[in-house]
């Protein structure tokens, strides 16, 4: 970068003489002020005194014909092969061929044993409820005709307005009057009471003594059962305008409904009143009230309100019943309900039973149904109870039970009722198809139950065998007791197989408890014999099979939970067998094997050209006679005959083994691509031919071992789904040397990095790439790119600006190239890729963007009185952006270092303003005239401002190619020169 140059010149006129002449005095020389111009800075700044890299061209922006200034790299990214990833691991597979294959095959058999059907048998009860009490609701209150003063005394013979003396305790004549009850028409009552009230509005007192008497409709006294009749009596009188009130009781009357009310007694029991007669005393009255309340009849025909019958009661299960429930699912179960109405009111009946539950959960929840059931009438009801849940106490056999019975308020009607009228509720619990109760699920004891089953087991072998000592072999039991769900009374099961025998002759007998679930048993038949049993279906058609019987026994006597619709399931698994010596008839014309040989590599081949690899076989023949050996395998193809690979070799009786090595380099492999998800296999085929002959005895020990090994397999070109293959690229490395560190605090805004890869790889290639940018402060910003580049070749960086702005030392590429999937894939094929950078100065300006250039010593004799300075600068900005110049002054560098203690002074702040031509003036105050007593640095800072939006947001500043900024500073200072001053210098 050019340094701006700072100077200062100064002249001054020191006037010597070399002639023979003689000075004036010091005193007498003169002092005068002076304007001295000092050049500051003269300067043409283009983006070429910054930015001196070859790297930075021009190109093309607007239609002006101006040129945006760019920083452009192109790097190569060098090629890379796919080379020898193209190879699988080697294949060993070894079997064995021999007479051993007289065996028998592995068989399996399974079937399922279930409890017979549990249950309880039918039950019933039946129960007659009486209504018994019978409560009515109270009476409306009931008032007498008004018995008036004149119908008690005698004022005929009294003038108007005449006053009479009453005397005291006059008697009035006994009254009669009738009051009737709405609520029943007669009642034989067991609780009750009759409230009567005197209401007296005579002028005189009523009583003392007065009674009030109940009578019959034929006048006849009320008599109780208890001898008591139905009378209230007052020993004290009732004033004007009061009321006395007394209570009957009710208990053992029987009332009509309709009463008389028989009044009797005397007025002005106190003492004697004197009444005027008048209109007002004629025509004072008293009236009787009667109530009756809190009633209970035995028998009325009455408005009957509701009535309430509770009963509760149990059903008790015979104690000769085998199966005790504690908790028992109902498969088969019905409710009937047999429900004689004998009263004369329609009856609402709910049922509860507690020992029924309808749900699974915890708490119980017992069966509750409501019926109503019509007057004298009988109702039958039937409730379906299949899945329920019937729950007692298995040392307490017992349903408990209980109903509540409403009977119909029959309001406004009457109804004759008596307590005796009854209910008959009948309750039976049986099963719908027979009378006994089944259960799907049981928790409590059974009754011992005793399952047996018996089958077959059929024997396959490609020989028939008389007997056979198995050398290895195995029965396997499988018992899925679903049945049982807890570890309590578990059955016991024993299996006989009576064709395998031990050593001794006894036939083979496994005997094992079933706990609740799975449970597997092995039984190793190493040294027992095989006498499978031979049934003759037709004459060249033979089967041999063997026998077995199960006996499953349940528990007795042990509370456990049973699942009743479900089995124990028995599965027996005869694995196969083979024999040390074996009697019987066999056919020997060939000993074939046919097997595959798995290629566990994750790339499935449709088609591999085989490049190099060796098939060996290696053979030993240990059964003692000559044989001939063909082999085969259908998937490996001669490139040239497209026959599959054959080989015939002769095999001497010799036990050596015998190598055969088949070069691969002629043959391809071809694949079915069918289940992507498991091995694919090559199928090989091997038959050896071995002598032949009549009924015989083999010992089976002889073999032939056969290895086949498939090493070093290579490929030239493998078609299909390919396993994706990690290549690595070159790590690339580049140095940015070209961006300056004065653009402090400004960000390019338009970077752009993309890569272009070549490649001709046949399958997808998954691109796995890191770009990372450095800088000399240690700042590192990454890149992370992944993309598939056969889909698009073009690697757009996003995050480029990033990478860049940090003003990079280098930046740095590396990854690797993932190649994999449907497609064909050669060695020769590569992947190879171009790098492209380009950085436009299109850049954000920050609030904090500085340039800051190096400072400058001003060293001239400057004079000492300084009396005034001025700054001048003319500007010509070329460029969009605006700013300011510090211009910085200090006596040592180091005030200018970032975190030095002392702060330099700030000499002058000049405008910059963008796009733009003007001269700036700055008059300096005195207080920075002492700078300039001794030698002063000068360190000139632009501060860059950047362009905003209407909004104010910052927007992109562009360096045009032919961007300038013309800088022309100086200072004018007006000082004293003072000569006597300068003269003593000179001495």
């Amino acid at each position: 970068m050019k340094k701006l140059t700072i100077g200062v010149f100064a002249g001054f006129l020191l006037m010597s003489s070399q002639c023979s002449m003689d000075f004036p005095n010091e005193a007498d020389l003169p002092s005068w002020s002076v304007n001295i111009s000092v050049p500051i800075a003269v300067e043409t700044l283009t983006i070429d005194d910054l930015l001196k890299d070859s790297l930075f061209v021009g190109i093309p922006y607007g239609v002006s014909g101006d040129s945006i200034l760019a920083y452009e790299k192109s790097i190569n990214i060098e090629s890379v092969k796919v080379g020898n990833q193209l190879e699988i691991d080697n294949i060993h597979k070894s079997f064995i061929q021999n007479i051993d294959e007289v065996k028998v095959d592995g068989t399996e058999k399974s079937f399922s044993s279930s409890l017979e059907s549990v249950g309880i048998d039918p039950i019933s009860k039946s129960i007659s409820s009486q209504i018994g009490k019978i409560e009515l609701n109270d009476t409306e209150k009931k008032q007498t005709e008004p018995i008036f003063f004149t119908n008690i005394i005698d004022l005929t013979s009294v003038p108007e307005g005449v006053t009479k003396t009453i005397s005291q305790g006059t008697q009035f004549p006994v009254i009669y009057r009738t009051v009737k009850f709405d609520n029943f028409d007669s009642a034989i009552f067991t609780f009750g009471e009759l409230g009567i009230s005197i209401n007296n509005n005579l002028v005189v007192e009523l009583g003392h003594p007065i009674t009030v008497r109940l009578l019959d409709a034929d006048s006849s006294t009320i008599v109780g059962s208890d001898g008591d009749t139905a009378k209230a009596e007052w020993t004290v009188g009732i004033s004007t305008r009061n009321t006395g009130t007394k209570q009957i009781s009710l208990a053992g009357k029987t009332l009509p409904g309709e009463v008389i009310v028989q009044i009797s007694g005397a007025i002005c029991g106190s003492g004697p009143m004197d009444i005027t007669n008048n209109e007002t005393a004629r025509n004072s009255s008293f009236i009787v009230e009667v109530q009756a309340r809190n009633l209970a009849v035995s028998q009325a025909v009455a408005i009957i309100p509701e009535q309430q019958i509770d009963t509760t009661n149990t059903i008790t299960l015979s104690p000769d019943q085998p199966n005790k429930v504690s908790r028992a699912q109902i498969l088969d179960g019905k409710m009937t309900l047999n429900v004689q109405n004998n009263l004369p009111v329609d009856i609402q009946l709910q049922l509860i039973v507690q020992s029924i539950d309808i749900t699974s959960s915890q708490s119980i929840e017992p069966l509750t149904r409501s019926f109503s059931i019509p007057a004298n009438q009988l109702s039958d009801i039937s409730v379906a109870l299949d899945s329920y849940f019937l729950v007692m106490d298995i040392a307490d056999q017992k349903v408990e039970y209980s109903y509540q019975i409403l009977t119909e308020d029959t309001n406004p009607e009457k109804a004759t009722l008596s307590e005796t009228d009854n209910i008959l509720v009948d309750l039976s619990i049986a099963g719908k198809i027979d009378d006994q109760i089944t259960f799907s699920m049981i928790e409590g004891i059974i009754e011992q139950q005793t399952i047996v089953e018996n089958g077959e087991i059929t024997v396959e072998s490609g020989s028939r065998i008389t007997s056979a000592v198995i050398s290895s072999g195995s029965l396997t039991f499988n018992f899925d007791n679903r049945i049982n769900q807890t570890a309590s009374g578990v059955p016991q099961i024993v299996v006989n197989l009576p064709q395998i025998v031990n050593s001794t002759g006894t036939p083979l007998s496994v005997t094992l408890n079933l706990n609740p679930g799975v449970l597997t048993s092995s039984q190793d038949l190493t040294n027992y014999r095989l006498e499978p049993l031979l049934q003759v279906i037709s004459s060249d058609s033979t089967r041999q099979y063997l026998t077995y019987e199960t006996t499953i026994t349940t528990s007795i006597g042990e509370i456990a939970r049973y699942n009743l619709m479900d089995s124990i399931i028995v599965q027996i698994n005869v694995s196969e067998m083979h024999f040390s010596s074996v009697t019987g008839y066999f056919n020997q014309e060939a000993i074939v094997s046919q097997d595959t040989i798995h290629l566990e590599q994750p790339t499935k081949i449709q088609t591999a050209e085989i490049a190099g690899g060796d098939m060996i076989l290696t053979m030993t023949n240990q059964i003692g006679v000559i044989a001939n050996v063909e082999f085969t395998i259908d998937e490996i193809i001669h490139k040239i005959t497209n026959q599959p690979l054959k080989k015939n070799i002769e095999l001497s009786a010799d036990p050596s083994p015998s190598i055969v090595t088949i070069p691969l380099d002629g043959y391809r492999i071809s694949l079915p691509l069918a289940n992507l998800s498991d091995n694919q296999q090559i199928h090989y085929k091997s038959t050896i031919e071995i002598p032949s002959d009549a009924p015989m005895t083999l010992s089976l020990e002889e073999e032939i071992e056969v290895q086949v090994d498939l090493n070093d397999l290579s490929f030239s070109s493998i078609a299909g789904i390919i396993d994706p293959v990690s290549i690595d690229l070159d790590t690339v490395e580049q140095e940015i040397s070209a961006l300056p560190d004065e653009l402090n605090g400004v960000d390019l805004s338009n970077v752009d990095i993309s890569i272009i890869f070549d490649t001709n790889i046949g399958v997808p290639v998954c691109l796995n790439l890191t770009l990372m940018s450095y800088n000399e402060s240690g700042d590192t910003v990454y890149s992370v790119i992944d993309q598939i580049i056969t889909e698009n070749p073009i690697v757009q960086i996003l995050n480029a600006e990033d990478l860049i702005n940090i003003k990079p030392k280098k930046i740095v590429a590396y990854g690797n190239a993932t190649v994999g999937g449907t497609g064909t894939v050669d060695t020769s094929q590569y992947v190879s890729g171009v790098m492209q950078i380009s950085v436009p100065m299109e850049m954000i300006i920050k609030e904090d963007a500085v340039v800051e250039l190096d400072p400058e010593l001003v060293d001239e004799n400057i004079p000492k009185e300084i009396e005034s300075a001025t700054i001048i600068a003319k500007i010509d900005n070329g460029f969009d952006f605006g700013g300011k110049i510090e211009l910085l002054a200090a006596k040592d560098t180091m005030y200018f270092s970032e975190g030095f203690l002392l702060a330099p002074d700030t000499l002058a702040v000049l405008n910059i303003y963008p796009d733009s031509s003007f001269t700036e003036k700055v008059v300096l105050d005195d207080t920075k005239f002492a700078l300039f007593e001794d030698s002063l640095y000068i360190k000139p800072n632009i501060k860059l401002f950047g362009m905003k939006d209407i909004s104010g947001n910052p927007i992109p500043s562009r360096i045009l190619t032919k961007d300038t900024m013309k800088l022309q500073i100086s200072g004018i200072i007006r000082g004293l020169v003072d000569l006597p001053e300068l003269a003593n210098k000179g001495k």
